[in-house]
């Protein structure tokens, strides 16, 4: 966690003047500008020293307690460096979330995602028909299937471990008469590659991903037209909106199969960490680890889909919108460590790049999150298809210049873009 810091004892030191042994205490810039996930930690290496040079951060805080000391320049009219107070600088004080998480030696190689993609359209498919099944059993007063379930589950867990890019692509995939279902599904396959990324074993997965597919069932109790409402929703309609998380949760309870992380999620999910949110208003530390999660899994689907209400923002602007958000709304901890789970640009985000060319994400870098590896298939000069080819940002002088609407360029759907 971050440590606090009598500000007048850090010094803010351009990038260009870091050396081996010196302690950063946080970043003065937006998260977005770089690829560390941890904002506090100790310079050890030449290497380290290279990425916050190339990071394109101008300073970093530097706290001269726990490391080497600046020494100020000595050449004629060359300003000393002088502490300066942290709230000047627009830092995220945002630490490592399990900085003692096991990580494996050698992680497993993914499977190509064009081999994966077809597998991932039937896990999709069939975890979709099990959700609405749930949600028909449900309005039905009928106990929820959790043999069902555990398979849906299973299979989602199955997928993100061959190649995490496929599903997380095509989830954002929904139609408008299936949003609450396909919803549903993406914050299962959110939740437990988040799980994944903050060093839960597969048990803690599973818990994960099984409390995302049932967080909104509680929504069987609200009108479909209040639910799709493109306006804004009376006193009354909101009141019945705002129910449904206790509402999921006494469901959840009465069949007795499920255990407290799904009762948790599904009843939490909606609070925040300023005591703003709902149902019982909790605050802080009050909120549970996997709520916290579930909220930011939620939020993320929410505002990158289309919704009667609200044209769907893509991956990228969600995320740095979510971003931008005063500490009081989401657990920035976690909620940077769900932007390294997806990427600052997930699989399936179109950037335009310097060469007037559309491309579109196919993996993630994980030592340099916004430098991923891109397919270009599209010339915004001459306005036509060209042939794909493969880049991987930072070999080379390519680099992105804007993200794009798909449906701007008139785009054929991710999933094809992709194979």
């Amino acid at each position: 966690m971050s440590q606090v810091v009598d500000n007048a004892q850090l010094i803010r030191l351009p990038t260009s003047q870091v050396c081996v042994g010196m302690y950063v205490n946080s970043f003065c810039g937006s998260w977005l500008q770089h690829d560390f996930f941890r904002t506090s930690f100790l310079i050890d290496s030449p290497k380290i020293v290279e990425r916050l040079r190339a990071s394109g951060l101008e300073a970093v805080m530097i706290d001269p307690s726990r490391g080497v000391a600046p020494v100020a320049k000595s050449a004629a009219g060359a300003a000393p460096l002088v502490p300066e107070a942290l709230a000047q600088a627009p830092a995220e004080p945002v630490a490592e979330v399990t900085p003692d998480a096991p990580k494996e030696a050698k992680p497993k190689p993914l499977a190509p995602l064009s081999q994966e993609m077809d597998k991932a359209r039937d896990v999709t498919r069939m975890v979709r028909n099990t959700v609405e099944s749930l949600f028909r059993d449900a309005q039905l007063g009928r106990n929820l299937d959790a043999q069902r379930i555990d398979t849906a589950v299973r299979s989602v867990h199955e997928s993100l471990d061959r190649n995490p890019g496929a599903l997380l692509s095509l989830v954002r995939i929904k139609r408008a008469d299936e949003y609450t279902y396909m919803h549903s599904v993406a914050v299962s396959a959110l939740m437990a590659q988040l799980a994944k990324t903050l060093g839960m074993d597969d048990a803690a997965q599973h818990q994960a991903a099984t409390a995302g597919l049932l967080h909104d069932i509680g929504k069987v109790g609200v009108p479909n037209e209040i639910l799709n409402k493109p306006g804004r929703l009376t006193e009354d309609e909101f009141t019945a909106v705002r129910n449904h998380p206790r509402n999921g949760y006494e469901l959840l309870a009465r069949g007795g199969e499920f255990d407290d992380v799904a009762l948790d999620v599904c009843l939490h999910h909606h609070e925040r960490i300023d005591g703003r949110g709902y149902p019982d208003r909790l605050k802080g530390d009050e909120i549970t680890l996997f709520a916290k999660m579930g909220a930011i899994c939620d939020i993320y689907d929410a505002i990158s889909s289309n919704r009667p209400y609200k044209s769907a923002w893509t991956p990228f602007e969600s995320l740095r919108q979510m971003a931008s958000w005063g500490k009081g709304h989401l657990d920035h901890e976690i909620f940077r460590a769900f932007v390294q789970s997806i990427g600052v640009y997930p699989v399936g985000s179109i950037v335009k790049l310097k060469s007037n060319r559309l491309a579109i994400v196919t993996e993630q870098n994980i030592n340099e999150l916004r430098k991923p590896v891109l397919k270009a298939f599209y010339s915004t000069q001459l306005h036509e298809r060209i042939e794909p080819r493969f880049i991987q940002l930072g070999k080379g002088h390519e680099e992105i210049v804007s993200v794009e609407d798909p449906e701007y360029w008139n785009l054929p759907p991710i999933d094809q873009l992709l194979t």
